[in-house]
């Protein structure tokens, strides 16, 4: 018989470490600027510049240990190049400098030193979820494969909730194999309990094409009354829900505003950014609000804490605040700090903060 242990599979790396956990406060976070240096509250919404690794650190010495509700990030995909920032066609409302460096993603020594960066960041990840929370990792076809390896080891096999894959389309002048128009999304749970609220695609057209409107301007189909007790009958009669048809059967009002339409699968068909949005704010990696907006509202409650360690121009900070939850943001870049908070900013009655780490 093997042992156990032979049985386990493992993802190593040449060079791999053993990482030990420290939360030495060798750093601090200080705010951004000439804001006041207030207590720390967990109530209050902030963006944080500086590696995300000893701010993780920083944040769990400051008690967020168990207590994040969300986490998205959109972390880098080991893809071998450099991005930069573009302007915003038309209508935006931040500003940016064209051809500036927005971030990074090349590795010397190949995919081990990018392993090695993933793994200790999601270790402590896990760490800061609350006991329902959930982690949403979006990667695509160059380590994806590699990166749920770790979330497998780290999260557990059976914590896995979804694998998703993002479809976005369009156009693509590759002729040599088929065009690469999807991303996958891994959602994990800490635990076995976790928030999941089921999201519904809208209504199908062919519904409002043969709804009927009722005095009050409320639109309904037809259905069949079905098998009901005549108290039931009653009920819905009184309601204004049964009515007789001309041959004398009694049909049911089906009104649509009461209506679902079919549960979203783990297929998710969203579009990207059109270069013509207002949306766009010229980041180059943007994430649609409408993907995040959906990871938010299915895996939080609102006034949940969602954070992203790998905020970039602000995507899920924003949809956070439209869908009331709370936030943090991380992000190593400057010009990513600087597009998200002039992108928040604009935003109706939303407070944050800013703080950077610096060292001791």
């Amino acid at each position: 018989m093997p042992s156990k242990d032979r049985d386990v599979v493992q993802l190593t790396w040449e060079r791999q470490k053993k990482w030990k956990k420290s939360h030495e406060k060798r750093f601090r976070l200080v705010p951004i600027g000439n804001q006041r240096r207030d207590p720390i509250d967990r109530t209050t919404n902030e963006i944080i510049l500086g590696d995300n690794l000893p701010v993780m650190q920083q944040l769990i010495s400051e008690g967020l240990m168990g207590s994040v509700d969300l986490i998205y990030i959109d972390p880098p995909f080991w893809s071998g190049d450099d991005y930069f920032t573009k302007k915003p066609k038309h209508g935006s409302q931040v500003k940016v400098q064209e051809d500036k460096l927005a971030y990074r993603d090349t590795w010397d020594g190949g995919l081990a030193p990018y392993l090695e960066m993933m793994n200790k960041r999601l270790v402590l990840m896990k760490e800061m979820l609350s006991d329902t929370g959930s982690l949403f990792v979006h990667v695509d076809w160059h380590a994806g494969h590699y990166i749920k390896v770790l979330l497998d080891k780290i999260f557990g096999m059976e914590n896995l909730r979804n694998e998703i894959i993002w479809h976005y389309g369009g156009p693509s002048p590759l002729k040599s194999s088929f065009p690469r128009k999807h991303d996958v999304i891994f959602f994990y749970s800490k635990t076995g309990t976790y928030t999941f609220h089921p999201q519904y695609n809208p209504l199908k057209d062919y519904l409002f094409k043969r709804a009927r409107k009722n005095p009050d301007g409320r639109l309904w189909v037809d259905q069949n009354v079905g098998k009901i007790s005549d108290s039931k009958f009653n009920e819905l009669t009184r309601e204004g829900r049964i009515f007789k048809t001309k041959t004398g059967n009694y049909r049911r009002k089906q009104f649509l505003d009461e209506m679902k339409g079919d549960m979203v699968d783990d297929v998710w068909t969203i579009p990207i950014i059109n270069s013509q949005s207002r949306e766009r704010v010229g980041y180059p990696t943007q994430k649609p609000l409408g993907l995040l907006s959906r990871v938010i509202q299915c895996a939080s409650n609102e006034g949940d804490l969602v954070t992203d360690f790998f905020c970039g121009s602000g995507t899920t900070l924003e949809a956070a605040e439209r869908c009331g939850r709370r936030w943090i943001g991380v992000d190593c870049s400057p010009m990513a700090i600087d597009i998200a908070r002039e992108r928040l900013a604009h935003l109706e009655n939303v407070r944050f903060r800013c703080r950077k780490l610096v060292n001791k």
